[in-house]
């Protein structure tokens, strides 16, 4: 629960100042994906599943997408074959 209301400030908090106070936020988060880490992977995702929801634009949600797939696909594989710790 704590995960999921951290994750709803965070993005509400991007989706007024992001991409201009918070340059590095999409690397940030990019970061977390790659990690290996369970738990970093998880609130990684609850803050983009929150920020992708809300209202952005075209020009907003394409950089995070082009960004965002290739490091989630890789994810992905990596807990398909259980490299995670």
């Amino acid at each position: 629960m704590v995960v999921l209301q951290q994750a709803h400030t965070l993005s509400s908090i991007a989706n007024c100042d992001w991409p201009d106070e918070y340059p590095d936020l999409l690397n940030a988060l990019i970061n977390l994906l790659s990690s290996g880490s369970t738990d970093s992977i998880h609130g990684a995702m609850q803050v983009f599943t929150e920020f992708i929801k809300s209202d952005l634009t075209e020009d907003q949600i394409l950089p995070v997408l082009r960004q965002l797939l290739p490091v989630l696909l890789e994810t992905l594989g990596a807990i398909q074959v259980g490299k995670l710790q």
